[in-house]
C-alpha cells in the first residue's frame, strides 16, 4: 500500500480566541454533513515544502471532528521526482522538453502507485503534478477524485500541460489557490478556489519570548546587536535566492553590519534544491555575513521569522507562500515578491511591502532599517489580516464546504 504518514492529535476546540467564534461554528456545522465518510490525501512527501506542511495540521483536525481521513504519500525516488520537478518549472512557466524516456517515468510511477492504492474512498484529494496520473490506471472507480494544484499554471508551458491534459480528465473537481491560476483551457469544469493557511499553535508559529529566540539565533553565530535580514523557503529557483542575496549587497553598502539568513528545506520531491545550494555557497562563502542552513528545526524558524530585523520572500512566481503570513503572524515585516499569492497577503504599504527587482528589494531593505519605528503599525495591521484569511480554521471551514458540495453534485 501507499505510505501512511502519522499526524500527531490535535483539537479544533484550541483555535477558541484565537479565530472568531462563527468560523469555529461553522467548521462544525460543514464537518456534521460528512462525518461518515472516507477522504484520503496523497502527495509526494511527508517533509518539506508547503504541501506537507498544510497536511501535517490539516488532516489530525479533520480526525478531530470524526471526519475520516488518512493522509498518504506515492513510493517513489529520484527518478520520478527529476521528472515532476521538470513539470513543475513547466507549469509555471518555464519551457520545458519532455522526452519519451520522461513520460515513461511518469507513467510508470503512477500506474505502481495505482496499483498500492487499497481502501474504498468516498473522495480522494490528490496533491500537485506527482500523483496526478494514479486515477487513469484505476477501472470501475466509483471514488470522487480531486485535484489540489498548489503551483500558479496560468502560463503553463505548451508541452507539460498538453501531456498532463489527459490524465486531468479523470478528476471531479480541483482546487487552486487562486483563480487567475487556472489555465484557459483546463479540462476539469468543477473548479474551487482556497486560499492556503499557516497553523497558529504549531511549533512553528506559537508565541516564543524574545530571551530564547535571541538565543537561538546566537547559537546559530548570528549577532542579535547587528540588523538581520531573514529568508525562509526551499531552495528553488522561483523564490529567487541569488537574486536575495544580491538584494543584500546592495543593502550592504549602507549598512556594512548586515547579517543574512537564508533557510532552506530540502523537500525529499525536489532534487534540484541542492543544485541552488551548492550554487548559494559558491557566491557567498566570501561573506561571512551570509549564513546558510538547511532542514531547521521549527523552533529555530520561530526565532529567525519574528526576531529578525526584516523577512523576505523575493519569489519570481508563487503559489502562496506560506512564510509569508508565518512572518506577518509574528508581528514582523515581510518584504515580498509582486507575484501570485503574495499579493492576497501582501497589501503593498499596508501589511507589508511588494518588489519587483533586486534593486527594489535592495533600496526597500535600505528604508525600512534605517527607520525601524515607521513598521509599527504596518505590523499590527498585518497580523490581523492573517488572523481573518489565512489561517488553517478558515482552510479547513472552505474545504468542507467543497467536500459536502463534491458528493451533493
Amino acid at each position: 500500500m501507499l505510505e501512511q504518514v502519522p499526524v500527531k492529535p490535535r483539537s479544533i476546540k484550541d483555535y477558541k480566541g484565537i479565530v472568531d467564534d462563527e468560523l469555529i461554528d461553522e467548521v462544525y456545522f460543514y464537518a456534521k454533513k460528512i462525518t461518515d465518510l472516507r477522504i484520503l490525501h496523497i502527495n509526494a512527501t511527508k517533509f518539506g515544502g508547503g504541501v506537507a506542511e498544510i497536511l501535517n495540521n490539516y488532516i489530525p483536525l479533520l480526525q478531530d471532528l470524526w471526519v475520516g481521513t488518512v493522509w498518504q504519500t506515492i513510493i517513489a525516488d529520484d527518478r520520478l521526482f527529476e521528472v515532476t520537478k521538470a513539470f513543475h518549472n513547466g507549469l509555471q512557466g518555464k519551457k520545458s522538453l519532455i522526452g519519451h524516456d520522461q513520460k515513461r517515468t511518469y507513467e510508470r510511477f503512477n500506474a505502481y502507485n495505482a496499483q498500492l492504492l487499497e481502501g474504498d474512498w468516498d473522495i480522494v484529494v490528490v496533491h500537485d503534478p506527482q500523483p496526478l496520473a494514479i486515477p487513469y490506471y484505476l477501472e470501475n472507480n466509483q471514488t470522487k477524485w480531486l485535484w489540489r494544484c498548489h503551483i500558479d499554471a496560468s502560463d503553463a508551458d505548451t508541452a507539460v500541460w498538453d501531456y498532463l491534459n489527459p490524465f486531468l480528465k479523470e478528476f471531479d473537481g480541483a482546487i487552486f489557490s487562486l483563480e487567475s491560476f487556472i489555465p484557459d483551457n483546463f479540462p476539469i469544469k468543477k473548479r474551487f478556489i482556497v486560499h492556503p493557511a499557516i497553523d497558529p499553535l504549531s511549533e512553528k508559529n506559537k508565541k516564543i519570548e524574545p530571551n530564547l529566540a535571541a538565543s537561538i539565533i546566537k547559537s546559530h553565530g548570528l549577532d542579535k546587536n547587528n540588523p538581520i535580514i531573514t529568508q525562509v523557503s526551499r531552495f528553488d529557483p522561483w523564490k529567487d535566492p541569488l537574486g536575495v542575496i544580491e538584494a543584500y549587497r546592495i543593502a550592504k553598502k549602507r549598512i556594512p553590519k548586515l547579517q543574512l539568513a537564508l533557510i532552506g528545506s530540502m523537500a525529499t520531491d525536489d532534487p534540484e534544491s541542492w543544485k541552488i545550494y551548492q550554487q548559494i555557497i559558491n557566491i557567498s562563502k566570501h561573506d561571512k555575513n551570509i549564513f546558510v542552513f538547511t532542514n531547521l528545526g521549527d523552533l529555530d524558524i520561530n526565532a529567525f521569522q519574528g526576531y529578525s530585523d526584516l523577512v523576505l520572500q523575493k519569489s519570481i512566481k508563487e503559489g502562496f507562500g506560506l512564510t509569508v503570513s508565518e512572518a506577518m503572524w509574528k508581528e514582523n515585516l515581510v518584504i515580498g515578491g509582486d507575484t501570485g499569492g503574495i499579493r492576497l497577503q501582501i497589501i503593498d504599504g499596508e501589511t507589508g511591502f511588494l518588489v519587483n527587482s533586486i534593486e527594489e528589494c535592495g533600496e526597500k531593505i535600505i528604508e525600512i532599517l534605517s527607520s525601524p519605528k515607521s513598521k509599527e503599525k504596518i505590523v499590527v495591521k498585518a497580523k490581523e489580516h492573517v488572523r481573518k484569511d489565512f489561517l488553517i480554521p478558515r482552510l479547513l471551514r472552505d474545504e468542507l464546504k467543497i467536500y459536502t458540495e463534491l458528493l451533493e453534485k
